[in-house]
């Protein structure tokens, strides 16, 4: 008998495994980090890291963005406030 399986993924933030669906996924589009993720390579983010310090975010985002006006104070509004849910399983 096969088990069903749940995905894990890994926030780029405090490195923490959660299930796929928990997390917020991003990718990097036309130097600006987008949550249309329909394909591509992407990255994942938790709720807990995405409250943090601007500051503290910006400084871990400037990895994947290459950017220096990066807006993470309207990131975080999409991501916590509407605009964007969660991951979708696509099963």
């Amino acid at each position: 008998m096969l088990k069903n399986h749940t995905p894990k993924r890994m926030c780029v933030v405090c490195k923490a495994r959660f299930t796929q669906n928990s997390l917020f996924r991003l990718r990097i589009k036309n130097f600006d980090i987008s949550t249309d993720c329909d394909s591509g390579r992407s990255f994942y983010i938790c709720q807990k890291c995405i409250k943090t310090d601007e500051k503290i975010l910006k400084k871990i985002m400037s990895k994947f963005v290459k950017t220096s006006n990066l807006n993470l104070e309207k990131l975080k509004e999409r991501l916590l406030y509407g605009g964007c849910s969660h991951t979708r399983n696509s099963n």
